[in-house]
């Protein structure tokens, strides 16, 4: 029997933990699904290469179809497959600026599946599934979909709120999730015996974050060209240099096929290849949604002291897309839904703290469709709803609210170690700590914000020092790319992150 890796190729730190995967047992593994093309001395040329380019839109996926008879799905796995399409067509959101009709999107769909479906019938040996993240890309999604329904085994990496640990899971839906299993062997350095709470607060995923995403010099070394451009962004010059950017550099197609130096880029991928001429109407049109976004919300933000006036809880919205809500928020990807369910239920004296994420203004094409005028019309029209400005900050929001609400978003994990109880909408990591609630329906929301604002600051640090001292086994010390490597792990122990990585990824294959 085999697996099948999805990617891995993204960065050096994923292109590592490939080879040392297929160095230990090389037996195990037979394809790889990339972006990128493995070098000649890479022992990952052993494996059989799908082209991940090809996998975007239904012209590349003919190319890579060749002249084999066009895929389908058997009558009998229609249902089932069929059942997955709102999901995997909300994902195109990602890759698709632009709309395309539904007849169109589906039928590239049904091929996707049909081509997954037909490669696992001609590879049966084929028993398992490594992504490397969460699988969120429209064509990751028809893969695992189609892998689960062959009951084939799926593993992925999925990072925690605690700086340099993940975890591996089987399912994103709620209620599927497997990763309860404890590693032999691999190291973890996670020792709370001191002072449980202070050690996680010092291992806080985002405490070196601004705004929601890591300054530069955290992310990457400095350069003079990286500090004059964000010199430039302080005097308020960033409209010029995104426009500069968009006329000067190649318009960023998705790759014809995959070679030693194509990368992922799926920011227009679902449109094919386009002309520079598509590319700035494209440009130009989203710039006008966001500045109209921008100013909207901007004026139906409430006054500060309106904010501190009730007691409240906070609902610190995602920024979209990003897996978080999509697909691991499901239905969910939609946050009003939530905001709904939350502005029902609430009792009278309580009010509801909502606060965008300030990177949803940010450039991005890829959001072009995550906001519209009318969420934030509807936003404001709630009775018990405050709208937070945007220059607020999370710290005083969290300190001031009752509990946090989010879908799957980090604010929940933050507040806790601030001794804030927190409800989430999602299977999250921590949604089975004592002092997190898990809503599945409306009857639980009230009685789990009446319950949650009972417990004292202490209780609910008592609360996470237990859930961490529970779940610890279940964690791997270890990063998800380069950028985390860096950030959480001294030079000395790199290399310790990728065996306990290969270590435990080869423990639930086998």
């Amino acid at each position: 029997m085999s697996t099948l890796i999805s990617d891995f190729m993204g960065d050096e730190l994923l292109v590592n933990l490939a080879e040392s995967l297929v160095k230990k047992d090389s037996a195990r593994f037979s394809h790889l699904i990339s972006h990128k093309v493995p070098r000649d001395s890479s022992i990952l040329v052993s494996l059989e290469f799908i082209d991940a380019t090809s996998l975007y839109e239904i012209h590349a996926l003919k190319r890579l179809i060749g002249d084999k008879s066009s895929p389908f799905v058997p009558l009998e796995y229609l249902d089932n497959y069929g059942s997955k399409l709102p999901l995997i067509m909300l994902a195109l959101d990602r890759t698709l600026p632009l709309a395309k009709s539904s007849h169109e999107l589906q039928g590239f769909i049904w091929v996707l599946l049909g081509y997954f479906h037909s490669l696992f019938n001609e590879n049966k040996e084929i028993d398992s599934i490594i992504f490397d993240n969460t699988p969120h890309l429209p064509w990751e999604l028809c893969l695992f979909f189609v892998a689960k329904s062959l009951g084939k085994k799926v593993l992925f990496l999925r990072r925690t709120g605690l700086g340099g640990y993940i975890y591996i899971d089987e399912d994103f839906r709620p209620g599927m999730g497997n990763w309860s299993f404890s590693y032999k062997n691999v190291n973890n350095s996670l020792d709370q015996s001191l002072n449980c709470i202070e050690t996680l607060r010092g291992l806080s995923f985002t405490k070196s974050q601004k705004n929601g995403a890591w300054p530069i010099d955290v992310r990457q070394k400095e350069t003079v060209f990286i500090s004059i451009l964000s010199l430039l962004r302080r005097f308020g010059f960033q409209s010029l240099i995104t426009n500069l950017r968009v006329l000067i550099k190649p318009v960023p197609n998705n790759a014809s096929y995959a070679t030693l130096r194509t990368s992922q880029n799926t920011v227009l991928a679902g449109l094919g290849q386009i002309s520079r001429w598509q590319y700035l109407k494209i440009h130009f049109k989203y710039q006008g949604i966001i500045k109209k976004l921008r100013k909207f919300y901007f004026n139906i933000a409430d006054r500060v002291d309106d904010i501190k006036k009730h007691p409240y809880i906070y609902v610190a919205l995602h920024y979209q897309p990003e897996r978080t809500t999509m697909p691991e928020g499901g239905w969910f990807e939609n946050q009003l839904l939530m905001i709904d369910a939350l502005s029902r239920a609430l009792p009278n004296n309580l009010r509801i703290v909502v606060k965008e994420h300030p990177r949803q203004f940010n450039y991005d094409l890829r959001s072009m469709n995550a906001r519209s005028i009318d969420d934030y019309m509807k936003l404001s029209k709630y009775h018990n709803v405050l709208v937070a400005p945007i220059t607020m900050s999370q710290q005083e929001l969290v300190d001031g609210c009752l509990v946090t609400v989010t879908v799957a978003g980090s604010v929940g994990w933050e507040g806790l170690l601030l001794g804030k109880p927190s409800i989430v909408f999602s299977d999250i990591w921590h949604a089975s700590c004592e002092s997190c609630r898990y809503i599945q329906s409306d009857s639980q929301i009230e009685a789990a914000i009446i319950d949650l604002m009972g417990k004292s600051c202490e209780e609910v640090l008592d609360d996470v020092c237990s859930f961490v001292n529970k779940i610890s086994n279940y964690l791997v010390n270890g990063a998800l790319n380069s950028n985390h490597l860096r950030i959480f792990f001294g030079v000395e122990d790199r290399k310790l992150s990728e065996e306990n990585i290969v270590s435990a990824i080869l423990q639930r294959l086998n």
